[in-house]
């Protein structure tokens, strides 16, 4: 029988589908009855949400503007959105790096097309609420802490009455309605749920969620070491924010010498930017040198991390990387750089003698006299050949000398 999944579940996987950094151009469209920090940008027919976290600084907006959004693709689950979580914004700025908001929902549409997953997928969930024209309707899933929401679109008259509170298991596949910056299921069908067909999870020690049968995983979690629901994994230990963190502690204590773990680091990757999760650097005379840089992920989740990681080393110089996808340091993977932009695996402990060799004050310092030693000493060796030359030169001349003396006692002999 098919997976059958719950909406906290579709929304992880599709979260970690769609999430990437990205600039982004278009016309603001101020929300008349949403939250102050939140606004569309609109191009041709298509929109897309942008929300603007405390502590984010952002110019006011008007009506009409272009403005150009620095931000990750993130989900606005409570409403079924697809939207840029905002770092930055520029009115009125050019960049040629940029996308279109078009571009963007193409590139969006492509993902959750090619993502096989979300296609020909059945969830189940309690119906929140119907719409007017009753074509469509919202299923909530009730297992977490709060509500995640999926819109469910329904062509046609299929399948029993939908009512509010009645728990349904629809199919369909996933797809992106771009006037509205939305993702939703477009069913094809739709039942009720039963004790046979119903996902049960078998997440430890987790008192919310439901027993599942069988041995199966988290979809979106490649690592058989973990068999998480959605909502354990939003508490887990490895959540990428916490492994983050834990790399920026880690590299925190490898730092000196005006070196310093940064998070969300902007990097020009190529021909668009890209952010680091964590980079150890430091700037100095307009300069800016990359001690480490690292990729992070969550709960033994991989995607395009390693290739991401080796992007930043490159286009940085960057000889040592850290690509962690939990919150212990012994199952990272720790790189360098062994010219010509090909990487290998290093162990932890060497990773620190290098790194450390970087940033550690005191033995730059030991560092720098040694090398001045051996400067000092290959001078005297010069200076020593040098004397040793003129000596020789000497010990010719002499030779030569005693030899026209000689002569000319001979000569005064005879």
């Amino acid at each position: 029988m098919p997976t059958i999944y719950n909406v906290s579940d579709i929304t992880n996987i599709l979260s970690g589908t769609i999430q990437r950094n990205v600039l982004v151009r278009g016309e603001v469209e101020i929300l008349t009855d949403g939250p102050p920090n939140a606004f569309y940008l609109i191009n041709e027919s298509k929109k897309l949400r942008c929300f603007v976290p405390q502590g984010v600084m952002a110019p006011t907006l008007e009506q009409g503007q272009v403005a150009v959004v620095d931000g990750k693709i993130t989900l606005f689950s409570s409403f079924s959105q697809y939207q840029i979580t905002v770092s930055n914004i520029q009115v009125n700025g050019v960049n040629t790096n940029t996308f279109s908001v078009t571009e963007i929902t193409d590139q969006i549409s492509r993902l959750v097309e090619n993502t096989p997953v979300l296609q020909n997928i059945r969830i189940q969930g309690e119906v929140l609420e119907i719409f007017q024209n009753t074509s469509n309707w919202e299923l909530c899933d009730i297992g977490g802490t709060s509500a995640l929401h999926i819109k469910c679109v329904n062509p046609g008259s299929i399948g029993p009455d939908i009512e509010v509170g009645n728990n349904v298991c629809v199919q369909g596949e996933i797809s992106i309605y771009p006037p509205r910056s939305l993702y939703q299921v477009n069913v094809t069908e739709v039942g009720p749920t039963t004790e046979s067909n119903t996902l049960k999870c078998q997440c430890p020690g987790c008192q919310s969620c439901r027993p599942q049968g069988g041995n199966q995983s988290c979809p979106s979690l490649q690592d058989p070491e973990y068999e998480l629901c959605a909502n354990c994994y939003h508490e887990s230990p490895d959540r990428e924010d916490r492994v983050a963190q834990a790399v920026y502690a880690y590299l925190d204590a490898l730092g000196g010498n005006g070196f310093t773990p940064v998070k969300e680091r902007t990097i020009q990757n190529f021909s668009r930017p890209g952010r680091a999760d964590v980079v150890l650097i430091k700037g100095e005379d307009g300069a800016e040198t990359f001690a480490a840089i690292a990729e992070c992920k969550g709960a033994g989740y991989e995607g395009n991390g390693r290739a991401q990681l080796k992007g930043y080393l490159s286009v940085t110089n960057t000889r040592f990387g850290i690509f962690a996808n939990r919150v212990d340091p012994s199952k990272w993977e720790f790189y360098k750089e062994q010219g010509q932009n090909q990487y290998e695996l290093i162990t932890c402990d060497q990773f620190k003698e290098e790194v450390k060799g970087l940033t550690d004050r005191a033995l730059i310092i030991a560092r720098n006299q040694i090398d001045t030693l051996e400067t000092e000493n290959n001078e005297l060796k010069q200076i020593q050949r040098g004397l040793k030359e003129e000596f020789d030169k000497i010990k010719v001349f002499l030779k030569s000398a005693m030899q026209e003396v000689n002569q000319i006692s001979q000569k005064i002999d005879g």
